[in-house]
């Protein structure tokens, strides 16, 4: 059980918008509305894989939150770790970074085309499904942008 713990990963979910977040659910296999509800309470979580006999589960194993006045709280809903190790996982193993999401489900995310060129827009669909994403009005926004700069 133990051994698990060495391949636990952490999602830092205030620092992550709903695009993102879907990504995350995509690669990591964690159930999208789960990550969202999640986020409204926790600012961070800890995350362990588990295989069982029927399948591959994610165990959450440690959260992390702020009260009002900025105090961080932690808790460990997990009974099946020693809560020492837990807290040695808490304090060394950093946020993961959004992992680029798979081409077939970019299109769920973004369409072929941003509806209003903005600025904004451009960029977000950009940091979700990279350069090569963008139409050649977009590219055109884009490069106009950056001359009036």
């Amino acid at each position: 059980m133990k051994d698990n713990l060495n391949k636990a990963f952490c999602i830092n979910l205030k620092g992550h918008d709903e695009k993102q977040l879907y990504a995350i659910s995509e690669v990591y296999n964690i159930g999208f509305e789960f990550l969202k509800d999640l986020k409204t309470k926790y600012e961070r979580i800890w995350v362990v894989k588990e295989t069982e006999s029927d399948g591959v589960y994610n165990n959450v194993i440690a959260t992390m939150c702020r009260d009002k006045s900025g105090s961080i709280y932690y808790r460990y809903p997990n009974s099946n770790y020693d809560i020492k190790d837990i807290k040695k996982v808490v304090q060394s193993v950093k946020p993961i970074k959004v992992p680029k999401l798979p081409t077939h489900l970019k299109s769920k995310i973004y369409p072929k085309e941003v509806r209003n060129l903005d600025l904004d827009s451009i960029l977000d669909k950009i940091s979700i499904s990279g350069m090569e994403s963008l139409t050649q009005k977009e590219l055109k926004f884009l490069e106009k942008a950056s001359n009036n700069m």
